[in-house]
């Protein structure tokens, strides 16, 4: 037997850290991807308190709850999942598993970059449709919107995502699971605030590189203001930012993952 990677160890592994993951977290994803629901019913108690009369809440105020129950599942998932192996007896009890740590990693990635985002995007998505086809107060569903349209209505047109932008929300939602999935096993302790005050400081960072390096520009006679409305109108902008999104999100896949590998090879207890 392959000590690296074996495909029947791995399914078998698979299948485990699948029904574990879903004991750790099913409640909480049932929870937070309801939110249409809970948001629905506080709609419907206020407007019949304030108006007296049923109203659904507004297209607004449901994407906001949307971004709200995203953000709660990005950074809740990967602690109640994987949290426990840096804890010293359940992460011991999961060094001991027959499995090697590569079927481990890849385990571990399937289930938080794709299958989690994916049941999330699904429930949540069913919930809204529901209650669109039940309530004739209710606006268009939310998976019928196309993010293309959103982009128009802030006065950014000529961008067209392909897929109406869903890939770019699915790579958005991977992308920052793995960014606390990174978070959760490298901190032994308080993962989702330190992950937090970790990102606050690289974004620090990265404005001050970025000041001085638009400053520099500036001093050697670069427009950058004009740099950028000229790339904002120019031809195939929409090819051009498809092309450049999914060249960053490859980017950050590559470190995050890269990250994780190296902490789950080398983690001991």
């Amino acid at each position: 037997m392959n000590n690296i990677f074996d495909l029947d160890r791995f399914r078998k592994y698979f299948v485990y850290d699948l029904k574990t993951a879903r004991s750790n977290y099913g409640l909480t994803m049932l929870i937070v991807a309801g939110m249409p629901v809970i948001l629905y019913v506080l709609s419907i108690i206020f407007s019949t308190i304030f108006t007296r009369h049923i109203q659904a809440p507004s297209l607004a105020l449901r994407v906001t709850f949307l971004c709200i129950a995203s953000v709660i599942m990005i950074m809740s998932f990967p602690a109640q999942a994987y949290g426990r192996i840096t804890d010293k007896k359940a992460g011991s009890e999961w060094v001991l598993i027959p499995a090697s740590k590569l079927e481990k990693f890849l385990s571990m990635v399937i289930i938080s970059g794709i299958i989690v985002p994916l049941v999330f995007v699904a429930l949540y998505f069913l919930a809204d449709a529901i209650l669109s086809l039940m309530d004739p107060t209710y606006t268009k569903a939310l998976v019928t919107i196309n993010i293309n349209d959103l982009m128009h209505d802030l006065g950014m047109p000529g961008i067209y995502f392909v897929g109406r932008g869903f890939w770019v929300m699915f790579l958005s939602l991977s992308s920052s699971v793995f960014t606390f999935l990174l978070g959760a096993v490298f901190f032994r302790r308080k993962k989702v605030a330190k992950t937090v005050l970790v990102l606050i400081c690289l974004s620090i960072i990265s404005s001050i590189i970025s000041s001085i390096i638009s400053t520099s520009l500036a001093r050697s006679g670069f427009d950058f203001v004009d740099y950028i409305k000229r790339f904002l109108t120019s031809p195939n902008l929409d090819f051009k930012l498809n092309v450049l999104f999914l060249t960053d999100y490859l980017f950050t896949f590559g470190l995050l993952l890269a990250g994780i590998w190296l902490r789950i090879k080398t983690i001991k207890h």
